[in-house]
């Protein structure tokens, strides 16, 4: 039934008049999962980013892109970030790893603002907010980023979403799932979630503990 409900709303991307041919099965799979597991070494997960973040990244591609695919783009990723505030949102755990939190993309007030919306994030009893510290060392996330979706139904099998330059592979047979579920608990097991970062001026502590 939440599935249905979901499936109404789908197309959100066509009536704001975007064009993102690349993009359509990744958004129907955040739409559609009831947990959501992400590993973001580098950057802000992007259902986690803040406007004024978002917009940064998207002016430093090497592609030049005008001013209103900017802003494209940007309302599309705050357009995604709903779905974390409907009735029943996904379970979401995210492991940033700290260079994600150290990184001054945008500067300094722009990280500060950011920092503070991870952790009103991080207090949200659905989500769960993590940290791999630089002091973790060789881990099993050292591969790079990745996206794992699972659903409220047997009868879809989970995701796993790897970004490139180009486009997103996406993963489904057990034996790709299954490697990255694992991947992504021995991440947990190594991150924590009492980290202090300082964005310029100011410091934000992310949560007072070590996974268990």
């Amino acid at each position: 039934m939440a599935l249905t409900r979901r499936s109404a709303e789908r197309g959100w991307t066509q009536r704001l008049g975007v064009a993102l041919p690349s993009y359509a099965d990744y958004i129907d799979y955040e739409d559609s999962a009831s947990y959501i597991r992400s590993f973001q070494p580098m950057l802000v997960a992007g259902l986690l980013q803040t406007a004024d973040y978002a917009r940064a990244l998207f002016r430093a591609s090497p592609v030049r892109m005008p001013p209103h695919r900017v802003d494209e783009l940007v309302s599309v990723r705050m357009q995604r970030q709903e779905v974390l505030s409907i009735d029943a949102p996904p379970r979401l755990c995210v492991i940033e790893g700290e260079a994600a939190l150290r990184g001054q993309v945008g500067g300094a007030k722009v990280m500060r603002a950011q920092l503070e919306h991870l952790q009103q994030v991080a207090e949200h009893p659905s989500n769960e907010f993590q940290v791999l510290p630089f002091s973790a060392g060789a881990h099993a996330g050292v591969m790079g980023s990745f996206v794992l979706f699972s659903f409220p139904t047997p009868a879809f099998s989970d995701v796993v979403c790897v970004e490139h330059r180009t486009g997103t592979l996406y993963m489904e047979t057990p034996e790709e799932t299954d490697t990255y579920t694992l991947t992504f608990d021995s991440l947990r097991s190594s991150a924590v979630t009492g980290l202090v970062v300082r964005p310029g001026r100011g410091s934000r502590r992310l949560g007072r503990r070590r996974a268990g």
